[in-house]
């Protein structure tokens, strides 16, 4: 659900973690990186192994944890991923577009620290603690 102050303004299903290895991280976190399309692999040591070539608008919050689109399935709404928070190309495209930071035209990435604030929470867990890029507990910005 994306929000203009309290108002929510854009809702969609969203795929995520689909197993303990895979759990998709809670937190309130701030988006950090983004890029238009990105070579999403898994990392060294992952128990399965995948690499996947145009993921299309990609919005990283945590380090190997993104916000994106994916094309291979349409089981949205459902945990299927491999942690990050799957949505349809369509629908990531319009977050993309909707949140900071603002990536100019023609421009694939960029990074930052001060982009929109996304919270990723469970039933058990309604209000998760701020964390920073690589997953720490902070303090929430004033």
């Amino acid at each position: 659900m994306s929000y203009e102050g309290d108002r929510p303004v854009f809702a969609t299903l969203v795929s995520t973690g689909k197993e303990k290895a895979y759990r998709t991280p809670l937190g309130t976190f701030r988006l950090g990186r983004k890029q238009a399309s990105a070579r999403m692999r898994s990392p060294e040591g992952a128990r399965q192994d995948w690499d996947v070539e145009n993921v299309p608008w990609v919005m990283h919050f945590k380090k190997l944890f993104a916000l994106h689109g994916a094309h291979w399935h349409d089981a949205y709404g459902r945990k299927v991923s491999h942690g990050c928070v799957n949505m349809s190309p369509r629908d990531a495209g319009h977050l993309f577009g909707w949140t900071d930071p603002v990536v100019p035209a023609g421009w694939a990435d960029i990074e930052g620290g001060a982009g929109t604030v996304i919270r990723i929470r469970s039933r058990a867990r309604p209000d998760p603690p701020w964390r920073d890029f690589e997953g720490d507990v902070i303090a929430p910005p004033r």
